[in-house]
C-alpha cells in the first residue's frame, strides 16, 4: 500500500514545527523575522506600545555594534509610564537633523542608516517621545545610539 501525503498538510507542520521551535528558544518572532517595511515596523510598534509590551519594542530595536543602552531604556521606560497614547505617527528624516553628539571625548551616533522618526503623542500640549528608526540590510529596525571613544 502506497501512503501519498498531501504537500500542504507537510508544509503546515513545518511551519507549525518552526513556531514551536522559536517560542521554545524564548526568542520573540519579532527578533526572527524583523520588518520588511516601514509600514510594519509602525503597524508592530504600535500594537507592543498600546500593549505596553516591553519585550515587543525591544524586539524592534537593532542592539549591533557598542550600543549605548541607556538613551532607549529611558524612552521605553517614559513609554511604558504614560497613560494613553493618542497618536504614534512616523516621520522621514529632514536633512537638517543633527544625529551625531560628541560629548566628554566619545562620539554618539545611531548604530544603523537612519531614515526617520517614530513620533509617540498623549495628550495634546505634551512633548513626544521619539525613536529614531532605520534600515540595516532588508529589515527595518528602531536604532540604539553608539558610542565611539575618540583618541
Amino acid at each position: 500500500m502506497v501512503v501519498v501525503r498531501h504537500p500542504m498538510k507537510i508544509s503546515f507542520s513545518v511551519f507549525i514545527f518552526s513556531i514551536l521551535l522559536i517560542a521554545a528558544s524564548g526568542e520573540s518572532i519579532s527578533t526572527k523575522f524583523p520588518a520588511v517595511s516601514e509600514a510594519e515596523l509602525l503597524d508592530r510598534f504600535t500594537i507592543a506600545a498600546k500593549a505596553k509590551d516591553e519585550a515587543a519594542i525591544r524586539s524592534l530595536i537593532c542592539w549591533d555594534g557598542p550600543v549605548v543602552k541607556a538613551p532607549v531604556n529611558r524612552n521605553i521606560s517614559d513609554l511604558l509610564s504614560r497613560e494613553e497614547i493618542t497618536t504614534i505617527r512616523m516621520h522621514p528624516l529632514h536633512p537638517l537633523d543633527h544625529l551625531t553628539n560628541l560629548l566628554d571625548g566619545s562620539l554618539y551616533y545611531p548604530n544603523i542608516p537612519v531614515i526617520g522618526w517614530i513620533d509617540v503623542h498623549w495628550r495634546l500640549g505634551e512633548s513626544a517621545v521619539r525613536f529614531l528608526y532605520g534600515k540595516k540590510k532588508n529589515a527595518f529596525y528602531i536604532s540604539c545610539t553608539a558610542e565611539q571613544k575618540l583618541p
